[in-house]
């Protein structure tokens, strides 16, 4: 017989030393993340990050040796949830169709829900970091990027291999996806900022959605339409050849 296993002890309760650190900590992280994500990485100093801490700029730096550190921090942060709820969409129940619907509602609704983040992301490039960008924040926003893309890869794979998608280029199919993510946050602000027209940006998602899981053009075109019928269009142009 095994010998019975002891019970593990109980994790000691932590010091007041190293709560106050752990407070000190994430209040530092929660000060970064704000004036990151208002000002940017150029615009932003650690003094303003300090201040808004309620910390000096030596116990920030005994927790992140610098800016860079703090920022790619926040990076980690945000694309670790959205890699995480890309992937639980990717790999829940139902049909390929429906996990890929549910991926491309998941990753609206973090960019939703994470707008000003977003941004920042979309619009990183080498004059928002002084001139290049570092090479650690690079290698870990590919990192985070790869492993995104990954998931939703092997399920457009998938999807085609079950006959449920076109063959086109899997990776072209991933790329749309988050083109088109990006693009109805961007034309909802628009809308916005101009007041051209009231649309948001859940509307032009649900409308996104209908089309991929319905198709844009009508299998089957009501009467009454025989002169845009005859060839005019894409549909019109299937149904001629059809014919042939």
């Amino acid at each position: 017989m095994e010998a019975a296993r002891k019970p593990s002890k109980p994790a000691a309760p932590m010091s007041q030393r190293e709560l106050r650190k752990n407070e000190k900590k994430a209040s530092i992280e929660k000060a970064s993340k704000k004036i990151f994500l208002e000002k940017g990485y150029a615009a932003a100093s650690v003094d303003e990050i300090a201040h808004l801490a309620g910390v000096t700029k030596r116990t920030l730096y005994s927790y992140y040796p610098s800016k860079l550190a703090l920022f790619v921090h926040v990076f980690d942060e945000y694309l670790q949830r959205l890699t995480a709820a890309i992937s639980k969409a990717a790999s829940g129940p139902g049909s390929v169709p429906e996990r890929l619907l549910a991926v491309l509602n998941a990753l609206f609704e973090f960019t939703r829900k994470n707008e000003k983040f977003m941004w920042l992301y979309w619009m990183l490039d080498s004059g928002e970091a002084d001139g290049h960008l570092p090479e650690e924040l690079l290698q870990h926003v590919q990192r985070w990027t790869a492993t995104m893309m990954q998931s939703s890869l092997e399920l457009v794979v998938a999807g085609q291999d079950e006959a449920y998608l076109r063959d086109l280029d899997p990776k072209l199919i991933v790329h749309l996806m988050s083109a088109v993510n990006k693009g109805i946050i961007v034309h909802a602000h628009k809308e916005r900022r101009f007041e051209i027209e009231n649309i948001d940006a859940r509307q032009l998602q649900a409308a996104f959605t209908q089309l991929l899981d319905g198709g844009l053009f009508q299998e089957e075109r009501p009467t009454g339409r025989t002169a845009k019928s005859s060839g005019a269009g894409p549909a019109g142009a299937r149904k001629s050849q059809s014919k042939k």
